[in-house]
């Protein structure tokens, strides 16, 4: 165990820390990493002072006393803390009670669960039914021609059903409330706009206006506690933990500097904001559940499991992957500099929102891919819609301007992905 003599300690404290008082403020700045102190660790180092000043002068030799993230014994010797002292177990548990009570969305967790929970009891099942069942030499024409056998109590929808209502959901997610409310990519006429207010009330992410306000805070604090979706605080966090927890207090604060004038402006927007409980009531769960019970006699219980919860589990994290994995794996030609990547792997399953260095380079590109040269669902519906008049004022990033931002970032040293 390393020692110094108290001059030595009185000195080098006092370099650290100017405080007369001879406490150490440390816990009140920030760490080396650059990250903040939580507030039960400032209350830790406080309460670990006081005891060492009142209790010094009666403690044995070898006794240790915090002080800050230093340690003294009665001979006025640093030494190294081998054990905590109570009260740090009892600052310990309190930390740990407010988190479990005040930091943990539990609504959340349990929608969250439910959604789980019902996809992976149904999910082997309908594999199963489908191959053992449905797989005869005509189950080709079934799929071509969107039709399933009457006679069976479930036919095709095993996989049919989620995988129709699945590709809804993601498409008014990211046509909808990414490209056209988040971003104004493109510009679309009424029946559009309720179009794809009803399919992404139809995956129950959240409201359009809280997905607003989350997806800008993402793209302007990117890589910081003010983004919601903030990947160094690890892969699970970005991929689900977001959801279910408070979101960090820097968050919090900064996202009151985003103008959201526009969304309180779209009456779309605002409707479904207001009734948005009542609406995915209606949208995301009866309506696409009593189809398949009217229609096909499929069971209440494997409809709600089906076209209710694996629906809106699959929507939910299949584009969750993109804040995660697309924040982790890939390329990086467009900006060396920021942790979004291009994954071409994670473009088919996540509706065309996966070159995302390129999205977070050009957030006003509607195709989200260079020139719109990669194959994506959304940048497809989209067309479509403005081939029929719906949509109009479509943005992309100039061809000159995207050379010159690549040549740019070739020259650039990547950062360091400690977080990965």
């Amino acid at each position: 165990m390393t020692t110094m003599s108290k001059s030595q300690v009185e000195t080098q404290l006092n370099v650290e820390n100017p405080n007369p008082n001879g406490v150490n403020n440390k816990f009140e700045t920030i760490k080396s990493n650059g990250e903040s102190y939580s507030e039960c660790e400032v209350k830790n180092a406080k309460n670990n002072t006081d005891y060492a000043k009142s209790n010094s002068s009666s403690l044995p030799t070898g006794v240790l006393i915090t002080n800050g993230s230093r340690s003294m014994n009665s001979n006025n010797e640093t030494t190294v803390p081998s054990e905590s002292t109570a009260e740090n177990k009892t600052n310990g548990l309190r930390c740990f009670f407010n988190f479990i009570v005040y930091e943990i969305k539990w609504m959340s967790v349990i929608f969250e669960l439910s959604l789980a929970l019902g996809f992976f009891y149904i999910a082997p099942i309908s594999i199963y039914r489908f191959f053992a069942e449905f797989w005869t030499p005509s189950w080709w024409v079934m799929v071509a021609t969107w039709t399933w056998d009457a006679t069976c109590d479930t036919g095709i929808s095993y996989l049919q059903c989620p995988f129709t209502l699945t590709t809804c959901g993601g498409i008014g997610l990211s046509v909808g409330a990414h490209r056209l409310w988040s971003h104004h990519a493109f510009k679309a006429k009424w029946p559009l706009k309720l179009m794809l207010t009803l399919m992404y009330t139809m995956a129950a992410e959240d409201s359009v206006y809280h997905y607003v306000k989350h997806h800008r805070a993402h793209h302007k604090y990117l890589d910081t506690n003010g983004d919601p979706q903030n990947i160094k605080r690890g892969f699970w966090y970005a991929q689900a933990g977001y959801r279910i927890l408070k979101l960090h207090p820097e968050y919090r604060e900064k996202v009151k500097n985003i103008s959201y004038t526009d969304m309180h402006q779209d009456p779309f927007v605002m409707f479904q904001h207001k009734y948005y409980v009542p609406l995915v009531i209606l949208v995301a769960f009866a309506f696409p559940v009593s189809v398949p019970v009217f229609i096909w006699n499929e069971t209440l219980l494997n409809s709600f499991l089906i076209a209710g919860c694996s629906k809106s589990f699959l929507v939910i994290h299949m584009h969750g992957l993109v804040g995660s994995i697309c924040h982790t794996v890939g390329k990086r030609p467009y900006n060396k500099r920021i942790s979004a990547a291009d994954n071409g792997f994670m473009q088919i399953i996540t509706a065309g929102e996966a070159y995302h260095n390129f999205h977070h380079t050009f957030p006003y590109d509607y195709s989200i891919s260079e020139l719109g040269k990669t194959f994506n669902t959304s940048k497809i519906f989209i067309d479509i819609m403005a081939w029929l008049g719906l949509a109009y004022d479509l943005r992309l990033a100039g061809e000159e301007f995207i050379k010159k931002t690549k040549l740019k970032a070739a020259e650039e040293n990547p950062i360091c992905y400690t977080w990965i």
